[in-house]
This record gives structure tokens, sequence and C-alpha cells, in this order.
């Protein structure tokens, strides 16, 4: 205990909380190993299987467009959130 009241160290702050965070990463580990068994799975709407890329697209005029909707609104998504998001504006003081 000397060691840590010379050097002001707190115990606590190593490897401690990481006995809080083992159970999550134990928690992904086993969810990730059984995902095997969604493979094929249906899911909702359209979308039957996540596992493969979606062959949707539409028909216009006989002509086969092949627009993919997930990725599309996983772009629009990905914007609005970043419009959403504020800027780290910084300032003179800051700097300081």
């Amino acid at each position: 205990m000397n060691l840590y009241k010379t050097y002001k160290i707190n115990p606590l702050s190593g490897c401690l909380p990481m006995l809080a965070q083992i159970p999550v990463f134990i928690a992904l580990y086993k969810g990730l190993l059984v995902t095997i068994e969604l493979r094929h799975a249906p899911f909702f709407l359209w979308v039957n299987d996540l596992s493969a890329p979606s062959t949707s697209g539409h028909r216009r005029r006989g002509v086969h467009v092949p627009i993919r909707l997930l990725p599309l609104l996983m772009g629009v998504s990905m914007f609005v959130q970043q419009k959403m998001t504020p800027s780290a504006g910084w300032s003179r003081r800051s700097r300081r």
C-alpha cells in the first residue's frame, strides 16, 4: 500500500474494471458462436435470409434495375444520423 500512496496510484484502476466486462465478452462470444443456427432463417417482410445478398430489384419497362433496398436505407439513415450529430466546434479559448 505504500507504493500506491507514494505514487498516488489507485489499485482499482488497473485490471479490476475488466472483471465487470468479462461476462459481456463471454456473452458476445457465445452469441456469435450460435448465430450459425440463424443461417437461412426467415427474417421479416421480403427478407428471407440475412446471410444471403438482397436480390430484390425494380423492373422498369422490361429492364431489371438491381437497386438493393436495404443498403439504400442504411445509407439514408447514416446520412440522417450524420446531420443530426452536432459538430465538435472549437474556439480559440480551447487551444490555450
